[in-house]
Parts: C-alpha cells; sequence; structure tokens
C-alpha cells in the first residue's frame, strides 16, 4: 500500500509446470494471460503485426528479479493504430494482469489503463503457433508486463516446460518505497 492505493509492482508470477493433467483435464495456471495475448496477436493486420514482432528475440523477462526501478525503451505496436475492437482485446489481456486486487482497486488501475491505452505498446517475439515458445509485453506509462515461455534442456527439451511473467508499475516498485 501507498497511501490509499495499492501497487501490484512488482509481481511476479510463473508456473512450473506451465501445464499439467489433473483427473483427464488439462490444467494451465496462467491460460488468460497466454490466451488473451494470442487473441491480440491474431487481431493484428499484417502493417500492426510487422511492428508488434521485436527485431531481436526475446526468450526472458527483461524486467526480472534485480531491476528495480528499471524501464525499458517503447517497442512494438502503438495501441493508437489499433481499431476499437483491437483496443478491447488489449484491456482484456490488461485486465487478466490487474483482477488480482481488490474490485476497487482493480477498477482504479484499469481507468489507469484505459486512459493511457493510445500511449500502450504491444511488442511480440516467438512463434505465432499455440504450445511454442513466446516472449511479449505490453507498455503503457503506468505499467510494464511481460510473459515468457520456457523451455526445459536435457529430458525436459521442447515444448514449453515453466512461465516467467512480471507485472511492474512505472516508478512505483514497491509503492515507490525507498
Amino acid at each position: 500500500m501507498s497511501g490509499g492505493t495499492m501497487t501490484l509492482g512488482p509481481t511476479l508470477w510463473g508456473a512450473q509446470p506451465a501445464y499439467y493433467t489433473k483427473t483427464g483435464a488439462t490444467v494451465e495456471p496462467l491460460v488468460g494471460e497466454t490466451d488473451k495475448a494470442y487473441t491480440v496477436l491474431q487481431s493484428l493486420n499484417s502493417t500492426q503485426l510487422a511492428a508488434a514482432v521485436l527485431d531481436t528475440p526475446v526468450k526472458e523477462i527483461v524486467l526480472g528479479a534485480g531491476q528495480d526501478g528499471k524501464t525499458l525503451a517503447y517497442d512494438g505496436v502503438k495501441a493508437s493504430t489499433f481499431t476499437a475492437a483491437q483496443k478491447t482485446l488489449l484491456l482484456d489481456l490488461i485486465s487478466e494482469w490487474i483482477t488480482p486486487l481488490n474490485d476497487e482497486q482493480a477498477a482504479a488501475k484499469l481507468t489507469e489503463a484505459q486512459a493511457g491505452l493510445d500511449q500502450t505498446y504491444f511488442a511480440w517475439s516467438g512463434s505465432t503457433a499455440a504450445n511454442q515458445p513466446i516472449y511479449y509485453r505490453v507498455q503503457s506509462p503506468a505499467f510494464t508486463i511481460e510473459f515468457a515461455h520456457q523451455q526445459g534442456s536435457g529430458a525436459n527439451a521442447g515444448g514449453i516446460t515453466h512461465i516467467h511473467s512480471i507485472y511492474r508499475e512505472n516508478g512505483n516498485d514497491y509503492g515507490a518505497e525507498d
């Protein structure tokens, strides 16, 4: 808490394994964060997609542990180029990250995300096919979200074995406490 405002920054979400079977059903702990990102990606036209795909492959979150207070240069496709439907999809993805907060705080964060939506960027690295390792980033004036599928090695090689992700509030790590 910082005054009456709750911060999520930084919050690390991860899953090991990325998915598993329990009583015959597949369980995927971060399915919303995964599927909604693919939905945004698949909604992009060719010009937007070319802008969204990063020039350099990224396989791990950049603003992870020990990166408090750091930011990244904006990269990817700017949401100001999105249609209204695409903006709704992007807000739905952002909402997936904000909903762990109580309703009042989540509503305030979502309002802030909507206000900065035209200055928000969506970036992608990796395959556009499902069940392949990906990295994506959503950057706004208020927050940065990073998500990275990880591949194992040796006997665990191939596919997606676990996930690293982080939500940071720009200039507000730990409620901006020193």
